[in-house]
């Protein structure tokens, strides 16, 4: 009887862990939809970061492995030689992404100079 407890525990006890992040098999990557060389490219979201060193227009990285991805974050980068950022007011409410490949793209606003804006696209 004592086992059995014990095993109910444990079960529900990890299960748990799972409810807010997804552990299954994330795939992110940028892609550079902005007329610029950008550099130092790195977002940031709850327990991940994704870089790249140098996209040119149209580039895309490679896809990194990241569980527990979130669908946006704390976006940095140098471009046009001005370091351009796009800050999230809080995670509140948001859940990891379901298993797939994603890539962030990164756009241009060209109403409002040295702005960038960040949009998820579900590839797979």
């Amino acid at each position: 009887m004592r086992h059995l407890a014990i095993a109910a525990l444990l079960a529900l006890t990890s299960a748990g862990c799972d409810t807010f992040t997804n552990r299954a098999a994330v795939h992110v990557r940028f892609r550079n939809a902005t007329p610029w060389v950008v550099t130092a490219v790195s977002l940031t979201s709850p327990g991940n970061t994704l870089r790249a060193d140098r996209l040119a227009p149209g580039e895309e990285s490679r896809y990194e492995r990241q569980d527990g991805a979130y669908p946006y974050g704390a976006l940095s980068m140098l471009a046009n030689d001005v370091t351009r950022r796009v800050i999230p007011i809080d995670y509140d409410g948001e859940r990891s992404l379901p298993a797939g490949d994603y890539t962030y793209v990164i756009l241009y606003a060209p109403t409002v100079p040295d702005s960038v804006s960040l949009t998820l696209q579900r590839d797979r």
